[in-house]
């Protein structure tokens, strides 16, 4: 008897061996373990999508073990266990149980490639479990750049104080800004605010019955002005990602009659970024004046007889905006007759001009002669095929596909996590997606707090937009950037307001390039550098001084060295011993031309000692001080190193 239960038990172990397939045979998908937030995900792999279980590549094959042969395996170790080992073992059965059983119908549809990393253990910079660690100001540096533009001293010593969970809360919860936002309603009309004193007879006042009667520079500028000055950065952020990420337009395209569709626009785009609500989103840009009727060429996709169907804006809702081009196993997710398809389905809508309140005024509206009617067939030949009639209709089908869950999770992940993402952790944060129902504020809780923004592989991973250089750059320092050039600087950074160079929005690796390096440093120059101080202390009472040195000057510690470790942990930097080295000749030495002895060997420049002095004793002019310039020069030195242009 005893020899039989030995024999049974070394059976039952040999069904929890590995097995060794082709890895054409493994393919991954994700399932939800707990819906009770933070929601809890898995990423399982399917053999021959039958079979559900933990696999990792080894060499040319991989290897596979099933949940059933580790549930029958675990079931052995249970039955000779000691007391103390039974609760540890069944834990891991009631997991492996629970996974054979959800794996039973998620592997029916898998499609994503088996990678190098095991399904059953992940590294911190893939993992989206809750983040544990140290939260310094480092950390919420690295929350606050990635979540919102950077923020101010303030917000992250408040950050630091209050802990990680209690930040991400006070992030995600929305303040009301009735001030700022009638500042922006005041420059959108004429570009100037109204307590402007070099305003003169610029400053007007809008009419609220004339929708057209406002500047489309003003409320460019209104917009980033609402990005640097907000108390909800992160919203800001998110609604930033909305606009360049997942499907990008230009004012450029309308005419003056239609002016008002800027807001239409901004207004879908603020909905969705402070509710989070993705399907609503994207059902509300089907029915937008100026990403479909206009820049997308919707209002001259008709159908009806003698009538050529447009199809830019149904392959740009799909590309861009849903589904994506192609799956995680690189196939193609639609066909071109899907989209003809999905092009029927969206006609219909007409752009007309009428007079309203005396001026000329063009709206767009559903004509129902217009509508290809019947039924359409997309996804055709594939597990998520649908008949579809109406654009409605087909933004429900398009949200049943999985690859709409899929493409998302790319876009979050690549823009606020880390460019190392496996399917794997596509597969598991399009999971929570679907779990949440396409509601992104929860989602996006769980990817703030998560082991993957802070570990250190994933610390400066990320480059920064322009816009991200120049608002964290005011964030940090407080300098009071005149909010009239904020059009010219980012024209000059090639990333002008809704001016996108396509509906992809702006590459940020070519926004990082050499070129752009070289007019970033002149934009220093031009609108930093060159501000003259006494300027900048009698309008804004703005001190170099006051804000980075009185302090430590007080409590002496006035040194060079204890000015740049303060200004490098307020910009979030971790810098090397040469690079601090070369930060303090820059505090304490000037180069000049002039006085080159012969042992120059023809050289032009010499470094000339020029001590920095932290005492607050002025010169002549009462403000050009010492400190106060160096201060200067040492900032504009830190928006040149590689670390300042990373996330």
């Amino acid at each position: 008897m005893r020899l039989a239960l030995v024999l049974l038990i070394l059976v039952q172990f040999s069904w929890a061996r590995e097995l060794k397939v082709r890895l054409n045979q493994v393919t991954l998908t994700a399932v939800t373990l707990s819906k009770k937030a933070p929601i809890s995900t898995r990423t399982i792999a399917c053999l021959k999508k039958r079979t559900a279980g933990d696999a990792r590549i080894k060499g040319s094959r991989a290897r596979f073990t099933s949940f059933k042969d580790q549930r029958i395996a675990l079931t052995a170790q249970l039955g000779r266990a000691s007391p103390k080992q039974r609760k540890s073992i069944q834990k891991k059965l009631s997991l492996a149980t629970k996974l054979e059983r959800l794996g039973k119908k998620a592997c029916k549809t898998a499609t994503a490639p088996l990678t190098d990393n095991p399904t059953n253990k992940k590294q911190e910079f893939h993992s989206l479990a809750r983040y544990k660690g140290t939260f310094g100001p480092i950390e919420a540096k690295i929350l606050y750049n990635r979540f919102g533009f950077g923020g101010t001293q303030s917000q992250i010593n408040d950050a630091v104080a209050s802990g990680l969970e209690a930040t991400v809360n006070k992030l995600l919860t929305p303040v009301s800004e009735p001030a700022l936002e009638n500042q922006i309603s005041d420059m959108t009309c004429d570009t100037w605010l109204i307590d402007d004193p070099d305003a003169g007879s610029s400053n007007r006042t809008c009419d609220p019955t004339l929708v057209n009667d406002f500047s489309t520079t003003g409320f460019r500028q209104g917009v980033i002005h609402r990005f640097v000055h907000s108390q909800n950065p992160f919203f800001q952020k998110f609604a930033f990602f909305l606009m360049d990420e997942r499907l990008a337009t230009s004012y450029r395209v309308l005419d003056s009659c239609e002016r008002h569709a800027l807001k239409s626009y901004l207004n879908i785009v603020y909905q969705a970024a402070y509710s989070g609500n993705y399907l609503q989103y994207m059902r509300g840009l089907n029915n937008d004046h100026l990403m479909h009727f206009k820049w997308l060429d919707g209002g001259t996709n008709r159908g009806g007889i003698g009538n050529s169907p447009n199809e830019n804006w149904a392959r740009e809702f799909w590309e861009l905006g849903t589904v994506g081009p192609t799956g995680l196993d690189g196939k193609p997710v639609y066909s071109d007759l899907d989209v003809a398809q999905a092009a029927l389905a969206f006609t219909g809508w007409d752009i007309t001009g009428q007079t309203i309140n005396g001026e000329w005024t063009c709206l767009a509206g559903f004509v129902p002669l217009l509508h290809t009617s019947g039924p359409k067939r997309v996804f055709a030949g594939t597990p998520y095929q649908a008949i579809v009639s109406s654009a409605e209709d087909l933004l429900q089908a398009t949200f049943r596909h999985p690859r709409t869950a899929e493409h998302l999770a790319e876009d979050i992940w690549k823009e606020f996590i880390n460019p190392f993402a496996t399917p794997a952790e596509i597969l598991e944060l399009a999971a929570i997606i679907r779990a949440h129902n396409y509601n992104l504020i929860p989602v996006m809780k769980q990817v703030m707090m998560s082991k993957a923004v802070f570990a250190q592989k994933s610390r400066g991973s990320l480059l920064k937009h322009p816009i991200e250089l120049f608002i964290g750059l005011v964030k940090t320092t407080g300098f009071p950037f005149y909010y009239r050039s904020y059009n010219s600087l980012l024209n000059r950074l090639e990333q002008k307001a809704f001016d996108p160079d396509t509906v992809f929005g702006w590459d940020v690796r070519y926004l990082a390039g050499e070129q752009l390096q070289v007019e970033w440093w002149k934009v220093i120059i031009d609108y930093f550098i060159n501000r003259d101080i006494e300027e900048l202390f009698e309008e804004y009472n703005f001190s170099y001084y006051d804000r980075f040195i009185r302090t430590l000057y007080n409590q002496g510690q006035g040194t060079s060295e204890s000015v740049i470790q303060r200004v490098t942990q307020e910009f979030g930097l971790e810098l090397n011993a040469a690079q601090l080295g070369q930060l303090n000749q820059l505090m304490n030495y000037y180069l000049t031309t002039s006085g080159c002895p012969s042992q120059c060997g023809g050289l032009s420049y010499r470094l000339v000692r020029d001590q920095f002095d932290s005492h607050p004793e002025s010169d002549e002019s009462g403000f050009e001080w010492n400190g106060q310039r160096k201060i200067r020069s040492l900032i504009a030195a830190i928006t040149e190193l590689p670390e300042y242009r990373v996330k």
